[in-house]
C-alpha cells in the first residue's frame, strides 16, 4: 500500500519497485504447483499437526525420525529445516525434548546426575534444591574442564573477560594517541 496516498499499488508499480517484468508476474500468477512444492506443503503440515498434538517439544533429528517412519516422504535434517525456516516454525531452547538446541544445559545436568547425584539420595524437595544449588555451585567454581583448558567455567569466564578488558585498554590508548595528534 502506498503510505502517502493510502491506495494499494498497481501492478505495474509494484512489479518496478520489485524489479520484475510483468510478464513474470503474470507467469507465476498461472503457475502449477510442483510436485516437490505438494510434498513440501504436505510434510509443513504435518509437523504443524504432530507439533500441536504434542507441545512443541520436538527436534529436527526427532520430527525427521517421525516423517520418516510414518509418511510417505523421506527427508534428511537440511529439508527439514528449510521446511520449518519457511513456514516459521522456531524452537525454544528452554523446552524439554531439544537437547540439540539446549546442549550446554544437557551436559550439565549429565555431569551433576553422574559425577554427584549418583551418590547421593535426597529425602525431601528442600534437600533436592540445597544439593542441586551445590551442585552447580561445584561445576561452576571447582569442575576443571578439559574444553577450558583445563580451568573451571568461572575461572575461565574471569580468564576472558581480563584478557578482553586488556585488549580494551590497548585500544583506547591507541585512539586517545591517534586523537591527540
Amino acid at each position: 500500500m502506498n503510505p502517502d496516498a493510502g491506495k494499494f499499488y498497481g501492478i505495474s508499480t509494484a512489479c518496478r519497485m520489485m524489479g520484475v517484468s510483468r510478464a513474470a508476474y503474470y507467469k507465476w500468477t498461472h503457475r502449477k504447483v510442483t510436485v516437490h512444492e505438494q510434498e513440501n506443503q504436505a510434510i509443513r503440515d504435518y509437523i504443524i499437526e504432530l507439533e500441536e498434538k504434542n507441545h512443541d517439544i520436538f527436534g529436527v533429528k526427532r520430527l525427521m525420525t517421525y516423517i520418516n517412519a510414518e509418511t510417505q516422504y523421506h527427508v534428511g535434517h537440511g529439508q527439514v529445516r528449510r521446511i520449518m525456516r519457511l513456514a516459521g516454525i522456531t524452537h525454544s531452547m528452554s523446552r524439554p525434548g531439544t537437547p540439540g538446541d539446549n546442549s550446554p544445559m544437557e551436559s550439565l545436568w549429565r555431569h551433576l546426575k553422574i559425577e554427584r547425584f549418583a551418590f547421593e539420595h535426597c529425602l525431601s524437595e528442600l534437600e533436592m534444591m540445597k544439593r542441586i544449588e551445590a551442585g552447580i555451585n561445584w561445576y561452576n567454581n571447582e569442575r576443571r574442564q578439559e574444553t577450558l583448558n583445563g580451568m573451571t567455567p568461572m575461572t575461565y569466564r574471569n580468564h576472558a573477560v581480563k584478557k578482553l578488558h586488556r585488549h580494551f585498554n590497548y585500544f583506547t590508548c591507541l585512539l586517545d594517541a591517534d586523537q591527540r595528534r
